[in-house]
């Protein structure tokens, strides 16, 4: 894949880890090199050409990681948690001035649990879960990141029910067991960049969206619920997409589901079966079934079943659909979706638990979290996986089409940094084309590519 070099920024000290952030208002790019004495923070142009710069003390030990940014003109503010994950800060690069400053938010969660938080239109939204009741909240920080603005979406009683037909709270539907359990943490899901097995196997998936956000949640209640949270009129619209019953299947299956456009893809496997199903998220329309038993060939399937070793060009080819299921339910299943041309290409595989590839890349410091830098989040998390999978193509029409799959973003990531020790990386979208970037340790520099499209 063909890549160019848009900016080599000299660095004497290692960089232990980087975060990219996109202003698309002002079309300026902020990278920020964490190292052991220092940080280096770099205002760009859209050209790449660097406007300002900032060197600074390392952060207090007690900011754990950004979860969130607000850009404003030269001013960048990193909202972070802190190690006790109570409280809040901020961090400050002002390139105008060349300072970076810190204070603490007075804000804490009371009688609710994080959920998650991002940030849009010069707002750091971050949204929690009341422990008692069916309620969101969610928590606007405008520009001077002080007092939030609070709006409590409640959600009526009886639309989550337990087997016995009582009602469950949102915090108990959102846990990994009814009662007593922990509520799960969620992923956020990016539209149309490749997401690994390892990432959409969990039961929580966010969306973002247009006008808010919607969540799947696939945990215990033999049903995907589908919630479409507005931040215009702050309101929630909550779906419920239920499970077959066991007939044909064993009481006890795996299930999870994924949002793409309007469609909600949705895979249950027993201990035989496996059934495929494509629902509209609107009016809740069945538009495909396909239901796979274990003796059968899978004739859907567009790409051999590999078994990925947790490495690029790691992996081996299994040979049969009983091979398939039998791995497959001794883990956790999951789906993706991205749209190439206007044709779905979606993979289905399983995963079994492996550590936390944040946790295997950022081991100095871990700053990155909340949305900041996915793309490189799922960049690692792609390259680690360990999971069994294939891919298939099917039209608008959700028809399975014939053809070959071409190799994704991350693929070609991995073809052209083949055999090169990486560091710090990072990857943005920035004006209609991806950059990646890399701490070139024989250069000692800062490399950040423009990756060209075929």
């Amino acid at each position: 894949m063909a890549q160019k070099e848009v900016i080599s920024i000299p660095s004497y000290e290692n960089v232990n880890e980087t975060i990219s952030i996109v202003d698309s208002t002002s079309q300026r790019v902020a990278v920020i090199n964490f190292k052991n004495k220092l940080i280096s923070a770099y205002l760009l142009d859209k050209d790449f050409n660097v406007l300002e710069s900032i060197v600074t003390k390392p952060l207090p030990n007690k900011l754990k990681s950004v979860i969130a940014h607000q850009f404003q003109n030269k001013k960048l503010s990193l909202f972070m948690n802190t190690s006790s994950n109570r409280k809040y800060a901020t961090a400050v690069f002002d390139f105008e001035t060349g300072n970076c400053t810190t204070h603490e938010i007075d804000f804490k969660l009371k009688k609710e649990i994080f959920f998650t938080t991002f940030s849009r239109d010069d707002k750091i939204f971050i949204v929690s879960v009341s422990k008692k009741g069916s309620q969101l909240n969610i928590y606007e920080f405008y520009k001077n990141l002080n007092e939030p603005k609070k709006t409590e979406i409640k959600i009526p009683e009886n639309t989550f029910l337990d087997r016995f037909g009582d009602s469950v709270d949102l915090k108990d539907v959102l846990s990994d067991s009814y009662k007593n359990g922990f509520m799960v943490s969620p992923v956020t899901i990016q539209k149309n960049l490749p997401a690994t097995i390892e990432k959409t196997r969990r039961p929580l998936k966010i969306y973002l969206t247009e006008k808010g956000f919607d969540v799947t949640v696939d945990t215990w209640l033999k049903s995907t619920f589908l919630l479409n949270v507005s931040l215009e009129d702050m309101t929630v619209d909550v779906s419920e997409f239920k499970y077959p019953k066991p007939d044909g299947f064993i009481a006890r299956v795996k299930a999870n589901s994924f949002l793409f456009d309007d469609n909600l893809f949705q895979i249950i496997m027993g201990s035989d079966e496996m059934l495929f199903s494509v629902f509209s998220s609107q009016t809740k329309e069945l538009r495909k079934e396909i239901l796979l038993k274990k003796g059968d060939e899978i004739d859907f399937r567009n790409t051999p079943i590999v078994q990925n070793g947790g490495a690029f060009e790691s992996f081996r080819y299994l040979e049969n659909t009983k091979q398939f299921f039998r791995k497959s339910l001794d883990a956790d299943i999951g789906l993706s979706v991205i749209k190439k041309n206007e044709i779905y290409e979606i993979t289905f595989g399983s995963v079994k638990e492996i550590e936390d590839p944040v946790v295997l890349y950022f081991v100095v410091g871990g700053v990155v979290g909340g949305t900041v830098s996915l793309l490189v989040r799922d960049l690692l998390d792609y390259r680690l996986t360990k999971s069994v999978e294939f891919r298939s193509l099917f039209s608008n029409k959700i028809e399975h089409l014939e053809g070959n799959v071409s190799p994704n973003l991350f693929d070609k990531i991995g073809k052209f940094t083949k055999g090169i020790k990486l560091k710090s990386e990072t990857l943005f979208q920035f004006n209609g084309s991806y950059y990646y970037g890399h701490y070139n340790l024989d250069r000692n520099t800062y490399l950040i590519y423009k990756i060209i499209k075929d």
